[in-house]
């Protein structure tokens, strides 16, 4: 369900009913003239005939429904979390559409079995209806953006002193604002980890759970309740290097969403003494985490190699000899050179999908921090780190993607039989 409604909490803050019944869920529409629409859907209860003013009354009754759902989840009446209002107030937009498809029908042909009366009005006040209904959103079109937040997000972050390229990007915020989807947390916040500051396609899932996200939930819960001033020691092992807590969608002076994060999260997050805060704009709020750990950390042998978490997070620092540059597609890939008495640390779940190469040798795994693999090579010189997807993983899609096309083929011989039938 999280991948059809996200994260949201089960009461979100939505619009009053007068502002859903006129479809004023964002920065356009917010006037008088959003009334023009529901009053054009209305106009067939009062003309049509026959079917057609069945169609309507059902295309009206999927409007109230839509519009009953959201405010309903508004009230916190409903006990599950859903999509924004946006979303479920599609099925309304579709039914008052059909209801006002069956004025259009009814105004051409029962109109004229009316009297000459105030029915004859109708077909005006539905035309300057539907007129003026659109006029916002004309003028917001004026300038080429629809009043939707541009690019102002990403400029600020990227004007600001950047972290290691080897390291990940957690967020924190409301389902609403997050670009990237993430896991849900305390106080109806959601978090994410994201592997740049640009948030991709692929960053707007959340995917399979994975080991690391439960320990990184329980270490940022842990900071909030005052059990750690060393947050960043805790995230390193995950190679956490920002942190950045939003409160809108969109840095002033962009107009966006607005969703603030409870007290406590920033006060806790300020108090970290391995944590550099960044204030980049109203809203917007950024920590360098000065004690991360690379995705492909170089250390001195025994370092991490059989470290339980728990002792790692009330050790001693280790000390990073350097890490292994990416180079593959989303950071599957690492190379560098190891000098002797090495070891790489794989800030990835542990996994034998992953192997290190030291001059033609595959290096030895261990399990290291309760989730993740460190790597003992033989010898120096060059590594590679990469990760190969299991063959038997490979065929699963290969004969999933076999059965789409059989299923396709399918369809499309019983439709062709279907038509030669009907010849």
């Amino acid at each position: 369900w999280d991948w059809v409604a996200g994260t949201r909490p089960e009461t979100p803050v939505t619009p009053d009913l007068e502002a859903l019944l006129r479809f004023d869920t964002g920065p356009i529409g917010g006037s008088v003239l959003g009334w023009a629409l529901p009053l054009a859907g209305m106009i067939p209860l009062l003309l049509a005939r026959g079917p057609r003013w069945a169609w309507a009354v059902r295309g009206l009754t999927f409007y109230v429904a839509g519009v009953a759902v959201v405010w309903a989840a508004g009230q916190g009446w409903v006990p599950a979390s859903l999509p924004r209002p946006e979303v479920l107030l599609v099925p309304a937009a579709l039914g008052l559409a059909v209801s006002a498809a069956m004025g259009v029908a009814a105004i051409e042909r029962d109109l004229r079995t009316y009297r000459f009366g105030w029915r004859q009005l109708m077909p005006v006040t539905a035309v300057a209806g539907v007129l003026l209904a659109p006029l916002p959103v004309v003028v917001a079109s004026f300038d080429g953006d629809w009043d939707v937040p541009g690019e102002e997000f990403n400029r600020q972050l990227e004007a600001q002193p950047a972290g290691p390229d080897t390291t990940r990007v957690l967020w924190i915020g409301h389902d609403d604002v997050l670009s990237g989807g993430g896991r849900a947390f305390d106080a109806g916040l959601t978090v994410a980890v994201t592997p740049e500051l640009t948030v991709g396609f692929a960053d707007r899932w959340a995917g399979t759970p994975e080991p690391g996200d439960q320990l990184v939930a329980e270490a940022l819960r842990l900071a909030i309740e005052g059990g750690t001033s060393r947050l960043g020691r805790l995230l390193a092992p995950f190679a956490i290097g920002e942190i950045i807590v939003l409160e809108q969608s969109a840095p002033a002076p962009a107009v966006g969403l607005s969703a603030p994060v409870p007290d406590g999260l920033l006060a806790a997050l300020t108090e970290q003494l391995d944590l550099a805060q960044v204030e980049v704009s109203p809203g917007v709020v950024r920590y360098h985490n000065t004690a991360v750990l690379p995705l492909a950390a170089v250390l001195d042998r025994g370092t991490l190699t059989g470290v339980a978490l728990r002792e790692y997070a009330g050790g001693r620092v280790p000390v990073t000899a350097g890490a292994l540059a990416p180079t593959g597609d989303r950071r599957s890939a690492f190379e560098g050179t190891l000098g002797p008495d090495q070891e790489v640390y794989a800030s990835v779940p542990a996994s034998a999908a992953w192997r290190l190469v030291v001059d033609g040798q595959v290096a030895s795994r261990s399990p290291a921090l309760d989730w993740s693999s460190t790597f003992q090579p033989n010898g120096s010189g060059l590594a590679e780190l990469s990760h190969r997807t299991d063959s038997a993983h490979r065929l699963v899609i290969a004969l999933q993607a076999a059965l789409w096309v059989i299923a396709a083929l399918g369809v499309l011989r019983l439709s062709t039989r279907a038509r030669e039938h009907r010849r």
